[in-house]
């Protein structure tokens, strides 16, 4: 019974495997559930011992197991399962051991980033090394870049979501806004702010969406660049190039901004910044 099993495990884990040695493994299986059957009974059969029939479907649908999803799922519960934990708030302890790594793969901007590069850089071996990873490098570079080297246009790669709530402007707001847009833009030539503006608590951009905070939406915590603090006791001072600092998202805000060519329809998102350390 059991060299049924291991011998349909040894085809389907094989990297190459053809059409006719997938029956085969189809067959190995088919033999080992029906001796377990007779020798165990059928109120000892688990699910996954069903799931074995539909493994030979499954092949031919999507491929060989090395580049089935049932794989990749295992490896990331092995990795979680890696992760030190004291069994209560589970997943708020993963998402900070994810926003640690991501922190220290952030591009330094200190005199001895060229020392910490190499420490810090990770490289993928074996089969992981095949992958193309160009969408998950971009993104990264994205969310950690300055708004300075951003085009007005390119807002077209974020996405406001419904519900929408209109709002009017006061002369101060569009006027402040008039003044930050003429900072984060400067070669956009930004010329006016309209009065209307639409509200969401949602917005989407490349593939990832971001919300309001509430109390169960937790993709409100961000990390962007945008304000400085010459000192705490100071309002921030408008500055693209300053160093990545946490926020909160309140609101998100949809503008009509005209410039000489167009008329453009710009996300913002209203901030609460986390005060620095003073240390």
């Amino acid at each position: 019974m059991w060299f049924d099993f291991v011998q349909a495990c040894i085809i389907i884990c094989s990297r190459v495997i053809s059409y006719d040695r997938l029956e085969v493994a189809d067959c190995y299986l088919q033999t080992f559930l029906s001796k377990f059957v007779g020798l165990y009974g059928p109120l000892h059969c688990t699910p996954n011992m069903h799931l074995h029939l539909h493994l030979k479907d499954c092949m031919l649908d999507y491929g060989p197991v090395y580049a089935f999803w049932c794989f990749s799922f295992e490896r990331i519960n092995g990795m979680l399962g890696k992760y030190h934990n004291n069994n209560r708030n589970i997943e708020v302890q993963v998402m900070r051991h994810f926003q640690q790594g991501q922190q220290l793969q952030m591009p330094l901007q200190n005199t001895y980033a060229a020392e910490f590069i190499n420490i810090l850089s990770t490289k993928d071996v074996g089969s992981l090394s095949l992958h193309d990873t160009t969408d998950a490098m971009y993104i990264k570079q994205y969310s950690c870049m300055s708004s300075a080297t951003l085009l007005l246009p390119d807002v077209d790669m974020v996405k406001a979501l419904p519900p929408f709530q209109n709002v009017v402007l006061t002369d101060s707001d569009r006027q402040t806004l008039l003044s930050m847009y003429k900072n984060v833009y400067p070669d956009s030539s930004v010329s006016q702010v309209g009065q209307l503006a639409k509200v969401c608590s949602r917005v989407r951009s490349l593939g990832l969406t971001l919300c309001v905070s509430s109390r169960t939406e937790r993709s409100a915590c961000v990390s962007a660049k945008w304000c400085r603090y010459d000192s705490v006791f100071e309002e921030p001072v408008l500055d693209p190039t300053a160093e990545v600092r946490p926020g909160i998202v309140k609101q998100f805000l949809v503008i009509s901004v005209k410039t000489q060519a167009s008329i453009i329809q710009h996300v913002l998102a209203k901030m609460m910044w986390l005060d620095p350390h003073p240390d």
